[in-house]
């Protein structure tokens, strides 16, 4: 299961945080067994509730369709982390999900996507991604990747 992130922080505003702990009862209490007690509550109270909501949802696919294995993948730009001072691997997954060799978490970047794109698939349509990527742009008109 993928998270993509583009332009967006992975936290939520503050602003919301005090609603979305009241809303992540339900996950938390539905799927206490994917959960660190303990660390979940802080990780939603610190804005982390749509990776929180994203772990559950693919576990409970995991399980309800017999996969033995399920991976989370987030999705974001190189530069994310340093401009919003997010580690979503430490801040989230080690601190809020029960992690084990078939249920992982990764952080995975749009550039390197992107870069292997052209080698990962002898398909036609394999260059999809890179013709976006090259047409994509940030706000103001500024190209999003240096291609």
């Amino acid at each position: 299961m993928v998270d993509a992130k583009f332009r967006s922080p992975n936290r939520s505003d503050s602003a919301k945080w005090e609603v979305e702990s009241d809303k992540a009862k339900r996950y938390i209490d539905h799927a206490s067994g994917y959960l660190n007690g303990e660390g979940v509550g802080t990780a939603v109270r610190d804005g982390w509730y749509e990776l929180l909501r994203n772990w559950v949802l693919g576990m409970e696919l995991k399980d309800t369709s017999g996969c033995e294995t399920f991976v989370l993948v987030h999705l974001l730009r190189k530069r994310h982390e340093n401009e919003h001072r997010e580690d979503p691997r430490r801040d989230f997954a080690e601190r809020a999900s029960v992690l084990s060799p078939n249920c992982r978490f990764m952080v995975a970047y749009w550039e390197d996507l992107i870069a292997g794109a052209p080698s990962i698939s002898r398909h036609p349509d394999s260059d999809v991604l890179v013709r976006w990527a090259r047409n994509k742009s940030e706000l103001l008109g500024k190209p999003a990747f240096d291609l």
